[in-house]
């Protein structure tokens, strides 16, 4: 299992933080690769058990991933599962920690398995020099820096 985490202060209260992330409609904001989610099957916000579709765009590559809130506790932690929750992609999770200066942020991916041949050749077509986890590094840093600029003007 590899994971990949990166952290940053927003500046605003943890329970507003977490309102942002949470409300994965938004995540096409920060995102460098996702485009847009929607709440799928009756779901219409985040809670234990309720699923999502993501749409992302690396490079020439789209695809769309079912995934599934593991984690829903306001204020503290958002985290969900790609692809089938019992044997899921990768594992993304976000907690929120109360910080002089607002909430410190932490988003984590971790990928459980090692990469299929065809993931492999994805990977090569969609992350420069085909390094999966550097990739990933840069998106979570991206993602939180979009996220400090968007808590910021939310608590103005």
């Amino acid at each position: 299992m590899s994971s990949v985490s990166g952290s940053a202060v927003l500046e605003c209260p943890p329970e507003q933080a977490w309102a942002l992330v949470a409300d994965v409609t938004r995540m096409g904001e920060w995102s460098p690769d996702c485009e847009s989610c929607e709440w799928i099957d009756g779901a219409t916000g985040p809670d234990v058990g309720a699923r999502f579709t993501g749409h992302d765009k690396r490079r020439l590559l789209s695809r769309s991933t079912t995934c599934t809130v593991t984690e829903c506790e306001p204020g503290r932690v958002f985290a969900f599962v790609v692809g089938d929750a019992a044997d899921p992609d990768s594992t993304w999770r976000y907690s929120f920690v109360p910080h002089v200066d607002g909430t410190m942020a932490t988003e984590t991916c971790e990928i459980p398995k090692p990469m299929s041949t065809g993931a492999k050749l994805a990977a090569r077509l969609t992350h420069p020099g085909g390094d999966r986890e550097a990739d990933v590094q840069a998106g979570i840093d991206a993602t939180l820096a979009k996220l400090q600029v968007a808590a910021r003007a939310a608590s103005l």
